[in-house]
């Protein structure tokens, strides 16, 4: 009995600690400086169900040093890389009791990159731009490659892409957008059908004209693969 209950209270307060997301340990993104050769934009996914989110999502792609091993590839080739990672939510910054520090999500994205277009004119050329993104993170950034097609992406990586709960998970944040930090066509409907010859099309599993190069890895299912609007390779890394 005094076994059963020592046991339920590590449980219930273990359920109430946060879970703690750490910083990438490759230069974060600097606008007050100098542009870097490179700049790779994170967006994490959903968070490990059963979960909270979009109150339980954090950037684990820098946590987890996802971002940090494709900057140490960019940089051994020469290059001098900064990185800027993001939660999947529709807001700027979240405090929550799921994860701490607060996280940074789509509002903060959509203000990073406009500030990078007005700091640094040939954005896209230098610095150049590499979007990783992982389960719903995806989502996000073949959406702001879409709302900006001027800006060349020099190559966009997908992770397990996924757009199960998107409306669940944000749409009471996605209507305290503003109609510019939700961009035009909205965020809210990033995973909506695109119909492209005749066959309807995520958002997510569309390589846009701007994006150089994709890549596209699924370790988990079959994948549908991307019209190939542009430079694109899928891999099925399946057991």
């Amino acid at each position: 009995m005094r076994f059963s209950a020592a046991l339920l209270c590590v449980l219930l307060l273990s359920a109430c600690t946060p879970r703690v997301i750490l910083p990438a340990r490759t230069p974060h993104l600097a606008l007050d400086g100098p542009p870097p050769d490179v700049v790779i934009l994170s967006v994490s996914g959903h968070c490990s169900p059963p979960c909270a989110a979009p109150y339980a999502n954090g950037d684990d792609l820098s946590s987890r040093g996802t971002i940090d091993r494709v900057a140490d590839a960019i940089a051994a080739a020469g290059y001098q890389v900064q990185v800027s990672g993001y939660a999947a939510g529709a807001f700027d910054t979240l405090e929550s009791e799921w994860v701490f520090p607060p996280q940074r999500g789509w509002v903060a994205l959509q203000n990073d990159f406009q500030e990078m277009r007005r700091r640094w004119p040939e954005l896209g050329r230098r610095p150049r731009i590499v979007m990783l993104g992982h389960s719903q993170g995806v989502a996000w950034l073949h959406h702001l490659a879409r709302l900006n097609p001027e800006v060349p992406i020099a190559l966009q990586i997908d992770l397990d892409s996924i757009c199960a709960a998107w409306q669940a998970d944000h749409a009471r944040f996605f209507r305290q957008l503003t109609p510019q930090q939700a961009g035009s066509p909205s965020i809210a409907t990033a995973c909506d059908p695109i119909w492209i010859d005749g066959r309807p099309y995520r958002g997510k599993n569309i390589v846009w004209p701007n994006v150089e190069r994709s890549l596209e890895i699924q370790s988990k299912r079959l994948y549908a693969p991307a019209p190939k609007v542009a430079g694109s390779l899928s891999i099925f890394c399946g057991p």
